[in-house]
């Protein structure tokens, strides 16, 4: 789906990778971003995502064991990156809010991605470039029909097929948690359009966090 707003044809492409959580779900002591799949920690599949598609710069947003997680990146992909703390854990809004201080004075497209995903192709991603390219946009971003929807965020479309917002689990009406069209997480979105909407997001909400997704 798409913002519909002017893009720019074929404009600086920058990354900003959200790696901060603790992923208490693993039940680890290790930083889930640090766990290794394929012989890499999960956070360098989508570092080499970014590189790979020409993204500069490419900024890292750390929290949770952000030393370990900066000197493994660092050994990796060394003077590659650019890293930025969140030092509170309050949302994927503030994360990004964090991120786009390694940002100031970019003006292009800024790829959104997740250090714990690590199967992203580098077609999916060129797909949305071409979409933004095709049909002059300047927000895109990947949905997915689940057959359980459940903890993801809903897409909130009107009568016409437009979406309307994006609605999380927790903050979701009966209705709305029938819907089995989810966010996937991944944008590619105007800076300026960015900087505009992360500007405005609140934490009115059940979990008193600012939501990335706002930005919609």
């Amino acid at each position: 789906w798409e913002w519909e707003r002017p893009g720019v044809m074929g404009a600086p492409l920058a990354a900003v990778i959200l790696a901060a959580g603790q992923g208490t779900r693993m039940k680890s002591d290790r930083a889930k971003v640090l766990h290794e799949v394929g012989g890499l920690p999960l956070v360098a599949h989508p570092v080499r995502l970014a590189l790979a598609l020409g993204a500069k710069p490419v900024v890292l947003v750390v929290g949770h064991q952000a030393a370990q997680v900066e000197a493994k990146l660092d050994r990796r992909f060394p003077s590659l990156l650019r890293f930025e703390l969140q030092k509170e854990q309050l949302g994927t809004g503030h994360a990004m809010r964090e991120g786009m201080k390694g940002l100031q004075g970019f003006e292009g497209r800024v790829l959104i991605l997740y250090g714990d995903v690590p199967l992203l192709t580098e077609d999916t991603v060129r797909a949305l470039e071409a979409e933004m390219d095709t049909h002059d946009r300047a927000l895109v971003a990947v949905t997915m029909v689940l057959d359980d929807p459940t903890g993801y965020g809903r897409i909130v479309r009107d009568a016409r097929g437009q979406v309307q917002r994006v609605v999380e689990q927790k903050d979701a009406t009966p209705e709305e948690r029938l819907i089995r069209e989810c966010n996937a997480g991944i944008y590619l979105v105007d800076a300026a359009l960015l900087r505009e909407g992360l500007a405005r997001l609140t934490n009115d909400n059940a979990q008193r966090e600012y939501y990335l997704t706002d930005v919609i």
